[in-house]
């Protein structure tokens, strides 16, 4: 295998050279023209225009016209975006099917691959618009070398896009498809044109869902372990891998299930290797950091019976999870590396503490949690026990300011969930030992129950009642106000009442109830 590297420079003023406006303007029209008189023998003769599109390609002349190819180049791009959405009979659907097969995406690969993406001159960029044509290359050749690169790059985007929903794609049997998707999100100039980066991070996205949902068991079908095990990690730089996940990330600005899954991502594209571990923890903490901002949703599906509070912390949690676990995974598998790499971000801007306790209330909480809920719980103790095991070592100093800042966090969380689990009944709890994990983390983290009892006790009468409050352990911004109806409880917000009120089982003991 070759192995892949960065694309030069574009070179592009050597091939437009030969051209002055007009022609070019005039060749761009003629290719359209002959584009449109050839979609005829495309329909007609499909099976074989990947071979003469190969063909051609294989004896094109480096920066030269190559006309013939540009053209069935075009009519072949035309003809897929233009009638992918369209009703079909049998032919257009047979056309269809030969045109977005492994040959014309291996091709286009090679083509990205080559570099001549960047460096050939723009003979098969469709220009359905004459208009477009003239503001583009009507102009100083300076400007038709800043244009060019970037009207290409979004062509080939067209042509991915347009080709999604076809069921020869979302069936999983087009890894080539696949790859062809990673060159272009791999490529992409970061920073040229944020919405065509978006673009580009989309089709990355489509590309790993379609891997992601293909089975592997035929061993056929190539899914996202077997996509990055023999193809991306033998030929792409990881390092560039994850400055572009980390970019990707920047530019998603939501959470969502693609955000939401780049951490898992990190673990397939980029091998745990000592010069990649910077890159690693900073991508891992930035996804740690986005969950805590409180992002804006985009699931918007309720579970039945579910409260919506619940559905959405717990999406936030979990991702956050994923990302701190990115960290305290590495930390574990480079133990010679200093643990204040990362760790400081990850306890004073996540509140890594806040974090692990609300999953276990959550989980006391709302009974008869679904698979995934114990996921999280799983997650959290895993980090638990990691950041026990740390601070067990002399990985973290006892007396370095990270250690006081977990300690003090902790400390206003450690006491109350810690009778909560005593008191638990529930299945999950007591089968994951979250009990004794718990125990463990305060023990190693030098907190005494009795002391912490006390701060809590004088405290208690001023937090929110709701278990599952951030306020339940912490003094809220303004006094709570106390349940008409029994007076015994209090709460942060109206919400937080609803919330007790339905799940929390204060309607059965409220004494307004007769």
């Amino acid at each position: 295998m070759v192995f892949v590297t960065s694309v030069s420079t574009p070179q592009w003023s050597e091939g437009l050279a030969q051209f002055d406006d007009e022609e070019l303007l005039a060749m761009m029209q003629g290719t359209n023209e002959a584009s449109a008189a050839l979609k005829t023998t495309i329909y007609k003769d499909s099976e074989s225009i990947p071979d003469q599109l190969r063909a051609l390609y294989d004896s094109r002349e480096p920066l030269g016209t190559n006309i013939e190819l540009w053209n069935l180049m075009n009519a072949v791009c035309t003809t897929i975006t233009a009638d992918s959405d369209a009703p079909r009979d049998d032919c257009r659907k047979e056309a269809i099917l030969h045109l977005t097969g492994k040959p014309v995406f291996e091709l286009l690969s090679d083509i990205v691959v080559s570099g001549e993406l960047f460096e050939e001159w723009p003979g098969w960029i469709r220009c359905d618009s004459c208009e477009m044509v003239h503001a583009i290359y009507l102009g100083a050749t300076s400007e038709r070398v800043c244009q060019a690169p970037h009207m290409l790059r979004s062509s080939l985007l067209d042509l991915l896009e347009s080709v999604t929903e076809l069921t020869q794609i979302q069936s999983g049997n087009s890894p080539e498809y696949a790859r062809l998707c990673f060159l272009s999100w791999y490529y992409d100039v970061d920073g040229v044109d944020p919405e065509y980066s978006r673009g580009v991070d989309h089709m990355f996205n489509t590309a790993v869902d379609i891997l992601a949902a293909a089975p592997s068991a035929d061993g056929r079908k190539e899914n996202i372990t077997t996509f990055t095990q023999t193809h991306v990690q033998v030929d792409y730089n990881h390092t560039q891998i994850c400055r572009r996940l980390h970019a990707t990330m920047i530019h998603s600005k939501t959470l969502n299930r693609h955000s939401c899954r780049l951490p898992d991502l990190i673990t397939h594209l980029l091998p745990m290797t000592t010069g990649s571990f910077s890159l690693i923890i900073e991508t891992g903490l930035l996804q740690a950091m986005f969950n805590c901002l409180d992002l804006p949703f985009d699931e918007k599906k309720i579970l039945p019976d579910m409260s919506p509070t619940h559905l959405g912390y717990s999406l936030l949690s979990r991702v956050c999870l994923k990302g701190i676990a990115t960290v305290t995974n590495a930390l574990v598998t480079f133990d010679e590396l200093p643990f204040n790499h990362g760790a400081k971000v990850a306890m004073e801007e996540c509140d890594l503490p806040s974090i692990l306790s609300q999953i276990i209330r959550f989980s006391i909480f709302y009974s008869s949690s679904p698979g995934h809920e114990q996921e999280t719980l799983r997650q959290a103790l895993a980090i638990s026990d990691t950041i026990t095991l740390l601070s067990s070592s002399a990985t973290i100093d006892k007396k370095s300011t990270i250690h006081s800042v977990f300690q003090r966090s902790l400390a206003r969380e450690w006491y109350p969930v810690l009778m909560l689990l005593r008191k638990s009944k529930d299945p999950v709890i007591c089968g994951f030992h979250v009990l004794v994990s718990w125990e463990k983390l305060g023990i190693a983290m030098g907190l005494a129950e009795n002391a912490e009892r006390k701060r809590f006790e004088k405290r208690t009468g001023r937090c929110c009642s709701l278990l599952v409050c951030r306020f339940y352990t912490a003094e809220p911004p303004s006094a709570p106000r106390t349940c008409a109806g029994c007076g015994e409880v209090q709460y942060h917000s109206k919400p937080c009442q609803a919330e007790d009120w339905k799940y929390g089982g204060h309607k059965a003991r409220c004494k307004r109830i007769k």
